[in-house]
């Protein structure tokens, strides 16, 4: 992992997190920290909540058990572990051995006052959280597909970024294997939400892209492809006309430079 945290570049090894300090001339590296680990190995699913606390998926979760966990960063202590993964559909056939791999999710923090939000590529479904952990809110979205067979590999939300307002995630909706096979036409949404649970918009965006960040300053959007590697996409949202009001869908188009 590796990613900005406010005046620092936070890298992730292994159930090493190392913060570097930016300035604009250098970068100093300012503290190393190791992790809670389960198992001895990577930590899944990890995103700061501020400078003192970050969360962290649980590697061997078990049905019915917390599914994430709240660790203090510098006591190194686990505050509190919370949530629980999602009954599987009919017709699912989970692997109960791995359900963090399995369900696969990514969990963002509202920068101000520490809310989660857990969205899952594999389910259908939205949590959202307080800082402490309660569950607040549980999102069961409607499904686009009507066979219950099918729902074992479909994508769904993946790859969220939060605000203190918004949350911006990429919505697939289709089947892992028909994005796959055509992946030359593949064209994801950018879905808008609320920290209340509201879907404000939801954008098709004109290129296959499969990861981004998000200029809250700029109000631009920055993409990637697994598809075009050697491509990063620009999307101004100002033009895209993100509002508060509710869309089925409009398109939205990027500019396009050789990385």
């Amino acid at each position: 992992m590796l990613k900005i945290h406010g005046e620092h570049l936070v890298v992730l090894s292994g159930t090493q997190l190392i913060k570097i300090k930016l300035h604009a001339e250098k970068a100093t590296r300012e503290a190393q920290h190791t992790l809670i680990s389960d198992t001895g190995g990577p930590i899944n699913g990890l995103h700061l909540v501020n400078d003192s606390v970050y969360v962290a998926d649980i590697g061997e979760a078990k049905p019915g058990a917390p599914e994430h966990r709240l660790v203090h960063l510098r006591r190194n202590e686990e505050l509190v572990r919370f949530g629980e993964y999602p009954e599987p559909a009919a017709g699912e056939n989970r692997d109960q051995a791995n359900l963090s791999r399995d369900y696969m999710k990514s969990t963002v923090a509202n920068p101000k006052d520490g809310r989660l939000a857990a969205f899952y590529l594999y389910h259908n479904q939205i949590r959202l959280y307080g800082g402490d952990g309660e569950l607040l809110q549980q999102i069961e979205v409607k499904s686009s597909s009507n066979s219950a067979s099918d729902e074992e590999m479909w994508m769904y939300r993946a790859d969220p970024f939060a605000s203190n307002e918004r949350i911006y995630v990429l919505y697939i909706g289709m089947p892992k294997k028909e994005v796959e096979e055509n992946f030359q036409t593949f064209r994801p949404y950018l879905e808008v939400w609320d920290w209340e649970g509201n879907l404000l918009d939801r954008f098709r965006l004109d290129q296959p892209i499969t990861t981004f960040t998000y200029a809250e300053e700029f109000k631009k959007l920055y993409g990637i492809s697994f598809f075009k590697e050697d491509v990063l996409y620009e999307y101004d949202l100002n033009e895209g006309g993100i509002t508060d009001s509710k869309k089925e869908s409009s398109a939205v188009k990027g500019k396009y430079s050789k990385k």
